[in-house]
């Protein structure tokens, strides 16, 4: 774009040149510009898209732009269309396909064809996200999907978003869940709510915490105060102070022990007694707490190395460690891991295997090498 001195001179669609102000800076490949108070927008070959007409225009949102011509709004999409006639009072910008407009006092909301989802009746909308968009119908909140049904009736005080499956509301002062298929899960009687992760729900009650399941059944007694997502079938739970594990059935598999511990991720739950960390395996093994530094991974079905008296030694899932030991261990990618013995670096695989012996002086050496085993692939 040749700007100069805050003007650049334009290509219109009859081919003439004219000059405009510029209004903006350069966003996704446009340029807003003005000209006798009014706006448009030019691509990067210096054209203008559509005519340099409206009162007010923002930029480019996914793919459109809000544009305003006396006290309407409309939306215009990227080669200068007018998706909609300029009927509406306010507008947001695109999100996830749809955006919130307000026609006659009222909101709904606009596809990306222009044509609305439903008839503006709400009083406020919120964007969507992961298929479903709070709304509100008087003073009470509920969802709706992308098909514009009301799959969570509006008949709470205050929603929470979807997160994954489930959402969180508040009736009367007190909280429960919805699922994306708008059946209340559990009753409204909770003080707060946590993430529903694996099929279980954080609760809380009276100050102390438990989990619900699916069906909304509390499967632990209120005894605990504090609890972590369930992760690999394992909540992590908080008792006089000490941390533990208990399982889908609420049972107290590993008892409340340790100083601090976190929810099991990639088969091992860490936990720290003192400065030292341990961890649990996947099948209620606790390996004790032995080592400086602890870093679990995902590949190959879960591992973990450990940090001991300087040197990382790898570890499997039942607490098993190998026999080689490293300075230096970083996972380069799912199937590789660096390691660095001394000054030379090296290859294994995520469960310790060896891929190339420590004998590269540079870290590039040996990315260079495994970018040369994918290739080879």
């Amino acid at each position: 774009m040749n700007i100069q001195h805050g003007y650049i001179s334009a290509t219109m669609p009859d081919g003439t040149r004219e000059t405009y102000r510029v209004a903006g800076n350069v966003q996704r490949g446009f340029i807003r510009v003005e000209k006798d108070g009014r706006y448009g927008f030019l691509n990067s070959k210096d054209e203008v898209i559509g005519e340099v007409k409206y009162d007010e225009l923002e930029y480019f949102e996914s793919h459109f732009a809000m544009a305003r011509l006396g006290s309407k709004w409309a939306f215009i999409d990227e080669t200068g269309k007018e998706i909609c006639p300029f009927i509406y009072d306010e507008s947001e910008p695109f999100f996830e396909g749809f955006a919130p407009v307000k026609r006659n006092g009222k909101w709904c909301f606009l596809k990306a064809d222009g044509t609305e989802l439903f008839e503006p009746r709400y009083d406020k909308l919120e964007f969507f996200q992961n298929g479903f968009a709070p709304v509100l119908l008087g003073k009470y909140w509920g969802f709706v999907n992308t098909l514009g049904e009301e799959i969570v009736k509006a008949e709470y005080d205050e929603v929470y978003r979807f997160i994954d499956e489930y959402a969180q509301v508040k009736l009367s002062g007190k909280w429960c869940y919805v699922s994306n298929k708008g059946k209340r899960v559990g009753k409204p009687i909770y003080d707060s709510l946590g993430i529903f992760s694996e099929g279980f729900g954080e609760v809380s009650y009276g100050g102390k915490k438990a989990y619900i399941n699916e069906e909304g059944e509390e499967i632990c007694s209120f005894i605990y105060e504090a609890v972590e997502p369930f992760r690999n079938g394992y909540g992590c739970v908080k008792r006089n102070g000490v941390w533990g594990f208990i399982n889908r059935s609420g049972k107290e598999i590993i008892e409340c022990q340790f100083e601090y511990a976190w929810s099991m991720l990639n088969g091992f739950a860490i936990f720290v007694e003192g400065e030292k960390y341990g961890f649990v395996s996947e099948t209620v093994k606790i390996i004790k707490a032995q080592y400086d530094s602890l870093k679990s991974y995902k590949a190959n079905g879960g591992y973990a190395c450990g940090l001991r008296n300087q040197k990382w030694r790898f570890i499997d899932r039942e607490g098993n460690e190998l026999e080689e030991e490293y300075d230096e261990v970083r996972e380069l990618t799912s199937d590789f891991v660096l390691v660095r013995m001394g000054t030379k670096y090296g290859l294994v695989n995520p469960m310790g295997g060896q891929i190339c012996a420590p004998e590269y002086d540079t870290e590039k050496e040996v990315e260079a090498f495994v970018v040369r085993l994918v290739k080879a692939k």
